[in-house]
């Protein structure tokens, strides 16, 4: 039993040309294709804590809109508030100038019938009085006299 020794060179030549010939084509491409699926894999890692950060900046600012707009909202609301009291407001205060207006109106015109109406007292008090005087008399007065005699008869009343 011994060795072989023209058995084991040709092994071990044949063993060096089956590592070499692994090793060219089938373990480079393997490390490669290793290498490549590394780098492929690294660089979704990248993008995707790329993609996580850009998601958070667009949360922030999308939240910092929203809080802004509903602070805006909020002034709006306030704005329209406050316009609509001050329009309430406004026409209380129209309105009530108008009934004060109106109530003055009211007692001018008040003012003027109760003055139209003691005018027109005196002139037929005074027609009556002519009339029962002349009737006293039996004689008719002229229009001077019958002036005299209402004034007369007023004073007379008056005091």
């Amino acid at each position: 039993m011994g060795i072989n020794l023209p058995g084991l060179i040709t092994q071990l030549i044949s063993f060096a040309i089956l590592v070499f010939l692994l090793t060219r084509f089938l373990y480079k491409p393997v490390v490669k294709l290793l290498d490549e699926r590394a780098e492929k894999i690294k660089k979704g890692l990248s993008d995707a804590e790329t993609a996580s950060k850009g998601a958070e900046e667009a949360a922030s600012k999308i939240e910092k809109e929203l809080s802004q707009a509903r602070l805006e909202g909020k002034k709006l609301v306030e704005t329209a508030r406050e316009a609509s009291n001050q329009l309430r407001e406004d026409e209380k205060e129209k309105i009530s100038v108008e009934i004060s207006q109106m109530m003055e109106k009211a007692k001018k015109e008040i003012n003027s019938e109760r003055d139209s109406a003691i005018l027109e007292l005196k002139n037929r008090f005074g027609e009556l009085v002519v009339d029962a005087a002349g009737k006293v008399i039996e004689k008719e007065i002229d229009e001077k006299s019958h002036s005299e005699l209402i004034t007369k008869a007023l004073e007379e009343k008056a005091l």
